[in-house]
């Protein structure tokens, strides 16, 4: 259908290979599989199940018809598809994808689409910066896609494997890598990118691009970054890492103002913790995170000019100036309507105390964002 296409199943994307099962799984019937979990642990035969029968993203375009998200009672549905395709529709449609293994050392493994009954986003008119941030921004540099599968690992040698288990890591990698064969459809605004593949007949889908942000200190040593989601002008957090004092939260305000820079509406951090409450985060119920990712997720963003800018990239710390510095900007921006009039304001997340080193350290610890 219309939302398939829009979602970017195109020419090439079909024909990835999904990440097998552990070997002793590999070779069963995924029905039959489904249905040993299912009578053997009761909490999955309480989760919607996506991704059945021969098509599973028209299986989950059903469900979705039919109001999954109004009637989803928790945050999780479950699936045991992980083709690259049926990933990146979740993801086009709001959904985090987690995968989580069934009984450690079984190697047999389930995907977590999960969808928040409460998101934690940032709008960037909130964004709070520490009057130390841009001195302690100095000395570094940030890239955009530069180190996808470095990142991948910084993430697993922090926080372990956690939800990134083989076929997750397998299939987020050949995803990066499909969309930078392509010209990175994260950038793309419509354009068929030098040496690519034009897209078939119909409307651009922008889809849903698997990017890196990465920080680097003076000596090109990779000391912190994030892997993630765009989706048009939204950008969701998957996982980050980082390995010296200072850079984890560094990497974070950067993030936040490239994103700012580069036109995106909001930034989708999912799961609330602590840090992103300092961040200026709030919480969203789904129904209003849902309405503002729709409207933003098939609209361009201008991160491919961003990206451009060399010398912005190789001292990040002009994009903490306070506005008072900045060229031509007297007022600060006011903060963005956060929807219809008649919804109720977000939520805010319980007011934090503590030092800058107290988020580093809660970021630290947190794999899934």
């Amino acid at each position: 259908g219309e939302a398939a296409r829009m979602a970017g199943h195109e020419t090439g994307l079909a024909g990835l290979p999904e990440p097998p099962q552990g070997p002793k799984w590999a070779s069963i019937n995924r029905a039959y599989l489904r249905a040993i979990i299912e009578s053997q642990i009761p909490p999955y035969r309480a989760r919607p199940y996506l991704g059945a029968g021969q098509s599973p993203e028209e299986d989950l375009e059903q469900q979705l018809a039919a109001g999954l998200s109004l009637t989803l009672r928790e945050d999780f549905c479950w699936s045991l598809c992980f083709h690259p395709s049926f990933v990146r529709r979740l993801c086009f449609e709001g959904f985090l994808p987690i995968c989580s293994e069934i009984a450690n050392g079984t190697g047999l493994y389930v995907l977590l689409p999960k969808l928040h009954t409460r998101r934690c986003v940032l709008e960037f008119s909130e964004l709070r910066v520490p009057k130390s941030a841009r001195k302690r921004a100095r000395g570094f540099r940030i890239s955009v896609n530069q180190a996808f599968g470095r990142v991948i690992e910084g993430c697993v040698e922090q926080h372990g494997e956690d939800w990134l288990h083989p076929p997750m890591r397998a299939l987020l990698t050949q995803l990066f890598e499909w969309e930078q064969a392509r010209g990175g459809l994260a950038f793309r605004v419509g354009a068929t990118p030098v040496g690519c593949a034009a897209d078939p007949p119909g409307p651009v889908g922008y889809g849903a691009a698997m990017c890196s942000f990465e920080l680097w200190d003076k000596s090109g040593e990779l000391v912190a970054g994030e892997v993630g989601c765009i989706s048009g002008r939204s950008y969701t957090s998957f996982s980050g890492f980082h390995r010296v004092a200072n850079a984890g939260s560094t990497q974070l305000l950067l993030t936040a103002k490239l994103l700012e820079k580069a036109d995106f509406a909001f930034w989708d951090l999912g799961q609330e913790f602590e840090y992103k409450a300092k961040l200026g985060a709030r919480l969203w119920p789904r129904a209003q995170f849902l309405e503002r990712f729709r409207a933003v997720r098939n609209s361009p963003s201008k991160l491919a000019q961003v990206v451009q800018d060399e010398e912005l990239l190789s001292e990040p710390a002009r994009l903490l100036r306070p506005p008072s510095e900045v060229p031509g900007l007297k007022n600060k921006l006011k903060p963005a309507s956060s929807g219809s009039g008649s919804e109720k304001p977000a939520k805010p997340l319980p007011a934090q105390r503590g030092a800058e080193q107290a988020a580093e350290a809660e970021q630290g610890n947190t794999s899934s964002r």
